[in-house]
């Protein structure tokens, strides 16, 4: 008679680094919100904000379609392509200095 029972019985267990419980590896991942209970701006998740493992708080404020008017300097988009432009807004979690970081993307 065969039993479904794992042969990774207390094996491939984790501490988490944030809150101190331990979790299966094929759970994914804790439940502790991933140091946000422990960073310097929680409230930046309620305006939508996501904290990377960087330490940043991280949103995309706008995604727009372009085509180019010019061959541009600082990405591979060239004259005549269209493209797609993210605007992100950073925001770092110790010091709340913050920037503006953009992403192409051209369509083929």
């Amino acid at each position: 008679m065969s039993w479904n029972v794992p042969d990774d019985w207390n094996c491939y267990y984790t501490k988490c680094e944030n809150c101190g419980s331990s979790y299966h590896e094929s759970e994914g991942g804790c439940d502790c919100n991933g140091g946000v209970a422990n960073s310097e701006r929680p409230h930046l998740e309620d305006s939508n904000y996501e904290f990377g493992d960087d330490g940043n708080w991280e949103k995309v404020i706008s995604i727009k379609v372009h085509t180019a008017r010019r061959d541009h300097a600082k990405s591979p988009v060239l004259k005549g392509q269209r493209y797609r432009l993210w605007t992100t807004r950073v925001i770092n979690d110790e010091d709340g200095t913050s920037w503006i970081r953009k992403a192409y993307s051209i369509f083929k």
